[in-house]
């Protein structure tokens, strides 16, 4: 098979180094479609190279520790009636016998921890009360930022769920869409102390007490 060289250019360049040179003649051949589609292509390179790691200093792991912390892990841990008691029957699945050491400390151990855990339970209930039933029609909800968005979703879900809805936003809202919504809003600014204190009033004037802030 042949294949088409294409064709041959000829230039001529003259010599001026010395006087009266001859002139060279070069010979420059163009590449033919076959050659060129083989050819690679010329492009600029460009050198990619890894992003560079932001220079911040981080934190000791240990300067997020704290009492309350350990404390917290603590009791839902070693401190916990249910963990306890669990330490019990692994020494019992171990056919570890009551008159052994391990298995009375173990016992002592749940024994004390759910002693701990009812006199918390009772001391809680003493000072808080019993749980109250939770009746969205008796409730007085104030939503800020409640016209649009995320805080207007809120509002209207509340408000399907017969609750009292106070919304309390900068932008004002016309008496029909409010009254069509069954929502109350109050134009006010909370960054303001007084206008949040004098909307706070006119809630408990016009609806009831607040029962609940979002």
């Amino acid at each position: 098979m042949s294949v088409d060289s294409g064709p041959i250019h000829y230039s001529y360049q003259a010599s001026n180094t010395r006087p009266f040179a001859p002139h060279h003649c070069t010979m420059q051949r163009q590449p033919s479609c076959y050659e060129a589609s083989a050819m690679p292509p010329k492009g600029k390179h460009l050198s990619v190279g890894a992003p560079k790691s932001s220079k911040h200093h981080e934190e000791p792991w240990h300067r997020y520790l704290s009492i309350d912390v350990i404390w917290h892990v603590l009791g839902y841990t070693l401190f916990h009636p249910f963990v306890a008691w669990v330490v019990c029957l692994c020494l019992r699945a171990q056919y570890t016998p009551y008159e052994a050491l391990e298995m009375r400390i173990a016992t002592a151990w749940a024994i004390s921890m759910t002693a701990i855990g009812i006199f918390g339970i009772a001391s809680d209930r003493i000072a808080f009360g019993a749980p109250r039933e939770v009746d969205l029609a008796e409730e007085v909800i104030v939503i800020t930022g409640g016209v649009e968005g995320l805080g207007g979703l809120l509002a209207e879900t509340y408000g399907m769920r017969s609750a009292n809805i106070a919304v309390l936003d900068v932008k004002e809202v016309d008496q029909d869409e409010s009254e069509g919504k069954g929502i109350a809003y109050y134009q006010c600014d909370v960054s303001d102390a007084k206008q949040v204190e004098a909307a706070a009033a006119n809630i408990v004037q016009d609806v009831s007490r607040i029962s609940n802030l979002e």
